[in-house]
């Protein structure tokens, strides 16, 4: 059976083109034998990989190893003059890196104060929550809040985000199905979404001077 007449039949069988699955493009690997003998794979047009490693007495070591076969290497000591640099630096990076993303400064500052939380407990890669777009707050704590409010058993909205950050990804996406909570949501996706009449304007303007 050829592949054309195999989608047909699983969507049949299936009764929806949705239930055929879509061929993901496979990733090919360059595996390069970098100057400092370690064997790098390379997924891709990836030209960089980084790693680093902490020893013992504490010094950090970033290395940088090129798809060209070179090797850069720099280590932090704890005598490092420039040691308070570099964690400052590592820290503002970790938390901006939060704010990706956020559509408003409610979700941006809600998103960090979440990872900071986070932090505080160990935790380093969890983060917003994979698949819900949130982490203890967002569009998601808006509408929960906005729900309560109407319901006239109002929270505030640190209670709120108190409440969604002991939710798990799951718990989340679960919540956002709900009828009310998914209504307030697209309420808030909407409003967010009007221009005025003016932005409107000067958009098409913008797209029609598009060289």
């Amino acid at each position: 059976m050829n592949a054309s007449a195999a989608s047909v039949q699983n969507s049949t069988n299936g009764g929806s083109a949705a239930a055929v699955e879509k061929v993901k493009k496979k990733v090919e690997y360059e595996t390069v034998t970098v100057e400092d003998g370690e064997d790098e794979k390379f997924a891709g047009e990836r030209q960089l990989n980084k790693t680093w490693k902490a020893s013992a007495d504490g010094t950090v070591t970033g290395r940088l190893a090129f798809r060209n076969g070179r090797v850069l290497a720099y280590s932090v000591t704890p005598n490092d003059v420039l040691r308070e640099q570099f964690i400052g630096h590592g820290l503002l990076q970790k938390l901006g890196d939060e704010t990706a993303g956020a559509k408003t400064q409610d979700d941006a500052v809600s998103w960090v104060e979440n990872l900071i939380d986070l932090l505080k407990e160990g935790k380093w890669s969890e983060g917003r929550a994979p698949g819900s777009g949130e982490t203890g707050g967002g569009v998601l704590a808006q509408a929960v809040f906005i729900m309560r409010e109407e319901a006239q058993k109002p929270l505030t909205m640190e209670k709120v985000r108190e409440y969604l950050r002991t939710k798990s990804a799951k718990e989340k996406i679960q919540l956002r199905g709900n009828p009310k909570i998914a209504a307030i949501i697209k309420r808030l996706s909407e409003e967010a979404g009007k221009a005025s009449p003016e932005d409107a304007s000067r958009l098409e303007n913008e797209l029609e001077a598009l060289a």
